[in-house]
């Protein structure tokens, strides 16, 4: 949660199941759009007026990472960018 308590945040490993599983299992569910997160392939999937904004990024064939900002209060800044913030700090760590 953000210390203003407008935001939380959340992040997953999935270990077995790549980006391109969830592409075509969040094709019929979600909006998403392609996109790059230090050098790895990435997904945006949120819907329009959803309070969630989520990033997943294909780190290796069968794994990926997930990170989610959701809002919790009228004033929440927009998601997108903290989600996608939130990734990149993870593949710079994870790269070291």
């Amino acid at each position: 949660m953000s210390v203003d308590g407008t935001v939380g945040v959340n992040l997953v490993a999935n270990f077995g199941a790549g980006l391109d599983r969830l592409d075509r299992v969040a094709s019929a569910l979600e909006e998403r759009t392609p996109l790059t997160v230090g050098g790895y392939p990435a997904i945006r999937l949120d819907h329009v007026g959803s309070p969630t904004c989520r990033i997943a990024v294909g780190v290796a064939d069968s794994q990926l990472i997930s990170a989610e900002a959701s809002e919790l209060s009228a004033d929440a800044p927009p998601l997108c960018p903290l989600a996608e913030a939130l990734a990149e700090e993870v593949v710079s760590a994870l790269r070291g």
